[in-house]
């Protein structure tokens, strides 16, 4: 079974934690059944991956109505992520969000993998800017919940 870890993000401000989270879980020694990539957008390259992966973790930042810092884990998201259009699924700070990219591999008939959602409440998505000091201070927390989903599921 192909696995994969994806941070999705950018270079502005928050929306950089998933790539971040990437970089620091991709050096863990236990992780090593895993495939880590970085996305820019999720749009054709996401879609991509719901072809060539089995088990997905998707790592994003965007507006999920939390604290600054805090998370969502959402351990099977299919449901989550074909929610009837009346229930608001736009988390992502992308245009083409998450929720567009699964659905679209939906309709295009695209085998879709078991995907899991790790979802950190953005602060800022400033132009070029670091990450937010409260999403800094809680990426060990970020680290040791994403290690224990990959350690559970090798």
């Amino acid at each position: 079974m192909s696995k994969a870890v994806l941070g999705v993000g950018s270079a502005h401000g928050d929306d950089q934690i998933g790539w971040h989270l990437v970089d620091c879980l991709s050096q863990l020694d236990q992780v090593n059944n895993f495939e880590f990539e970085k996305i820019s957008a999720p749009g054709g390259s996401l879609i991509d991956c719901f072809r060539r992966y089995d088990q997905i973790l998707l790592i994003d930042a965007g507006e999920l109505g939390l604290k600054a810092g805090e998370f969502s884990f959402i351990e099977k998201a299919d449901e989550y992520l074909l929610v009837g259009d009346s229930q608001p699924t736009h988390f992502s700070s992308h245009s083409l969000g998450v929720v567009d990219a699964y659905r679209l591999a939906q309709q295009l008939q695209i085998p879709l993998p078991q995907i899991s959602l790790f979802l950190v409440q953005i602060e800022h998505t400033d132009t070029m800017a670091p990450i937010s000091n409260a999403l800094q201070m809680r990426i060990a927390d970020y680290i040791q919940r994403v290690e224990r989903f990959v350690s559970d599921n090798i």
